[in-house]
């Protein structure tokens, strides 16, 4: 930093260096100066987002994930990771909205598994168990999105019955 203080990635990695020592407001603080020297980033802008998050400023998290998937729109697990953070607020209907938007950029299982269990929450099960089976069929092995998202599906017999029918034919094709 010394040698150049104007190059925002040594800022980034820093702020992922604080992120793994679990230093919060010193990421912070590290991304904000990433953002300040490029503001056409859009992992540093998820990255302040999921820091945010970490410091439960909730607010300030939803306009870092929004900038992040305006930059890298094409990009679908910036869209899941947003979607995620939505659900775990209870939010369903916003996380359906933002699914709606994703659509218009992007496509990956981990979206259609993010709507099948807003679609869960949002109490239209037979929707829910459709796209479930199109992400299943798309990438089985996001599945487990699923359960750390919504622990309580678990115990859902349609749900697991389709896993286990998937699993099968995943491990029969691998």
């Amino acid at each position: 930093m010394k040698i150049d203080p104007y190059n925002e990635e040594i800022y980034f990695y820093l702020g992922q260096c604080f992120e793994a020592k679990q230093n919060w407001y010193s990421a912070i603080n590290a991304y904000f100066k990433a953002i300040e020297l490029d503001s056409n980033r859009d992992e540093y802008y998820m990255a302040l987002a999921k820091a945010y998050v970490a410091v439960e400023d909730y607010s300030k998290a939803t306009i870092n994930f929004n900038k992040a998937t305006q930059l890298g729109s094409d990009n679908p697990t910036y869209w899941s990771d947003y979607v995620c953070f939505i659900i775990k607020l209870g939010l369903y209907e916003e996380a359906n909205q933002i699914l709606d938007e994703a659509e218009e950029f992007t496509f990956g299982a981990e979206l259609l598994y993010c709507r099948a269990i807003t679609y869960f929450f949002l109490k239209m099960k037979k929707d829910g168990l459709d796209i479930l089976a199109e992400a299943l069929e798309e990438d089985f092995e996001k599945h487990s999105i699923i359960y750390s998202l919504a622990p309580e599906l678990e115990i859902d017999k349609d749900i697991n019955a389709m896993i286990k029918y998937y699993e099968r034919e995943f491990k029969e094709f691998a």
